[in-house]
């Protein structure tokens, strides 16, 4: 610029323009690169972040996700850590790049002249705080828009999983006009919030605008008065865009994080929730006994969101590879006994002991790995039959999976499938019926060969011809384990060595099957009804 102004020759001003093309080859080889690495690092980083936050909801447990909406934390980990893209590959880095470059570029003007130096900081002072003094304009914005998302995510969750009841019930139009409040709710949400950050991103437009119209004014008027040279204005004016340039883009870059700023403040509410379950870093990882004895000790348990306590004062001894069976009717309080022995809660009151050692004093992931559980809702995983049934053993080999299968008495219907057992179930096994699904379940169980056994309701949901093939499983699963059995069916519970009779979380009779109907209790009422519903529904037949 200054070869110019003086009228220098050609030959002076070429090795400065060949300076210059340098420099733009080489700023645009550092853009390519830098975006690149951004964004790999980025990939890590979200990885990495989604890892932390499942792990975090593991510890939480299902006592957590039961008081979420499951479409609430899948919105977070994957869209709302997504959004974190932008800040991490751009609003970052551009941080970095407006403190080297316009604090270098800020101090060269000043040599030029002190006070159009000082119009520049001024403008470079209120872009960078003001985003942090706008920052109510954010937390207010986009509070609600996360809330819809959420909201719109879990219901069209719902409705996926629930297309068959939805088709059955001919309830398709009533789902689609709730989805379309809560779609409508979003899409106001999402306009109120990038209102509020439109407004933001306005101030600093109009603040960069006011700035170069001010040194240009004051420029032209410092070379009127012979205070400045026209060479330095010239330079002027190509250097005050190299500031407010980057300024620019921060703010654009800032106001794409909007999102990413909200989503980091529900990571850690998640983050700093307290773990409901406190791991035993010391705790104890070999049992004594074996089969192990289980004792539930005047167990008091409540939910958070029960007002009346679920369990109260509950005494249930199980001796060494003894089978006890639970009996009740539904929301007695059985299947909250297993959550507790898994230690998916903690009770309020009373005891839980495996031979005779707190629950407590065990290894978090010893104790859950000495304990097979058959459920009544098996849940498959999307993935090969193979791979569901190595899941309580990863380490399985293939014989061991088949021999598994077998005793399970799946092993015929697993190879009838298109690819044996290397056929993909569908998620949640919606490509299976409910007693194959069952039987998968009996053969993880069987694979890992716990010494603690919990069958829940597992032949609830079967007809009597596949009960009769899971229960020769179960009773092979029976041998050698202490059993703990949840049913009403009295195929399943009758050969127990004792059988507890819950009845609004507190035991109300103990003994055989035997003992049980000489009693003529609650126990032989169950029995006798559930005898009749039988006889009626064989004479209807």
């Amino acid at each position: 610029v200054n070869g110019v102004w003086y009228k220098n020759s050609i030959a002076e001003v070429l090795p400065y323009i060949g300076l210059v093309l340098l420099a733009i080859i080489l700023r645009s080889y550092l853009i390519w690169y830098s975006e690149g690495y951004s964004r790999k690092i980025a990939f890590k980083i979200k990885a990495k972040i989604r890892k932390i936050i499942l792990e975090k909801l593991m510890n939480l447990g299902p006592s957590y996700q039961s008081e979420k909406r499951s479409g609430d934390l899948l919105a977070l980990v994957t869209d709302g850590v997504e959004s974190l893209e932008n800040y991490l590959v751009n609003f970052i880095p551009q941080i970095f790049v407006v403190l080297i470059t316009v604090i270098a570029v800020n101090i060269y003007i000043f040599r030029l002249d002190l006070v159009v130096g000082a119009i520049v900081l001024a403008c470079v002072i209120f872009a960078v705080l003001w985003p942090y003094l706008s920052k109510f304009l954010k937390d207010n914005g986009y509070v609600g828009y996360w809330k819809a998302y959420g909201k719109l995510n879990a219901q069209y969750i719902d409705a996926m999983l629930g297309m068959n009841t939805l088709k059955a019930f001919n309830a398709g139009k009533q789902k689609a006009a709730e989805l379309k409040v809560d779609a409508q709710r979003f899409g106001k949400e999402s306009i109120d919030a990038t209102s509020l950050s439109l407004i933001s991103s306005a101030a600093m437009i109009l603040c960069a605008a006011l700035a170069t119209a001010m040194t240009v004014i004051i420029g032209a008027y410092h070379v009127s008065d012979g205070s400045l040279a026209p060479a330095s204005l010239s330079i002027i004016l190509f250097l005050v865009p190299e500031v407010i340039r980057p300024l620019y883009e921060f703010n654009q870059y800032w106001h794409g994080s909007y999102t990413a700023f909200s989503v980091i403040s529900k990571l850690d509410e998640v983050l700093d929730e307290k773990n409901r379950i406190e791991e035993n870093p010391t705790g104890i990882k070999q049992l004594e006994k074996y089969p192990p004895e289980i004792v539930f000790e005047n167990l008091d348990f409540s939910y958070q969101d029960k007002a009346c306590a679920v369990l109260k004062n509950v005494n249930i001894v199980i001796n060494p590879g003894e089978t006890v069976a639970l009996v009740g009717k539904s929301g007695s309080g059985k299947s909250t006994l297993v959550k507790l022995l898994l230690r998916f809660y903690n009770p309020q009151a009373g005891k839980l002991k495996i031979n005779q050692k707190a629950v407590s004093d065990y290894e978090l992931a010893y104790l859950r790995s000495a304990i097979s559980v058959v459920f009544q809702d098996t849940y498959l995983f999307y993935g090969t039959v193979a791979e569901n049934i190595a899941m309580s053993d990863p380490m399985a080999t293939q014989a061991e999976i088949e021999s598994a299968a077998q005793i399970a008495g799946a092993d015929s219907f697993i190879k009838a499938l298109p690819n044996g057992y290397e056929t993909l179930v569908g998620e949640r096994g919606a490509t299976l019926s409910g007693g194959e699904k069952q039987r998968i379940s009996i053969a993880r169980a069987i694979l890992k060969d716990a010494p603690i056994l919990v069958l829940d309701e597992a032949t609830s949901s079967v007809d009597s011809a596949t009960e009769g093939a899971i229960q020769e499983a179960m009773d092979y699963l029976l041998k050698g384990k202490t059993a703990l059995i949840i049913a009403h069916r009295l195929s399943t519970i009758k050969h127990a060595d004792r059988i507890y009779v819950i009845e609004a979380g507190a035991v109300i009779e103990m003994g055989s099957h035997e003992a049980l109907m000489k009693q003529n209790g609650y126990y032989a009422m169950m029995i006798e009804t559930q005898r009749k519903g039988e006889l009626k529904h064989a004479v209807s037949i």
